[in-house]
């Protein structure tokens, strides 16, 4: 294309969307205390919060092991499911060791 000084030019643009699929998923942890640590294949991955839950994203579709330590407290421990483009919630309860 040309363009000329005494002249009006049109150009038309076509825009395509790329579609691009999500390829991963979270787990949402919440828990009933705060500063437990969350484990997930074995990682440490961040600590709990009793008021919000704690997102673990960027997740392959797939089974992940979750678990939730904190001393003087019975740990938790749970496989979880994670699929393509959702958030997956579990609810840690932690239970504290009787002496």
């Amino acid at each position: 294309m040309r363009v000329y000084s005494d002249r009006i030019s049109r150009v038309n643009v076509d825009l395509h969307r790329e579609d691009q699929e999500i390829a991963e998923g979270a787990i949402a942890i919440y828990c009933n205390e705060n500063d437990a640590r969350i484990f997930v294949n074995g990682a440490y991955h961040t600590i709990t919060s009793a008021v919000r839950a704690e997102i673990i994203g960027e997740l392959e579709e797939n089974v992940y092991e979750i678990t939730v330590i904190k001393e003087e407290y019975q740990i938790w421990q749970k496989e979880v499911v994670v699929n393509v483009g959702e958030t997956t919630s579990v609810f840690a309860d932690l239970v504290k060791v009787e002496k």
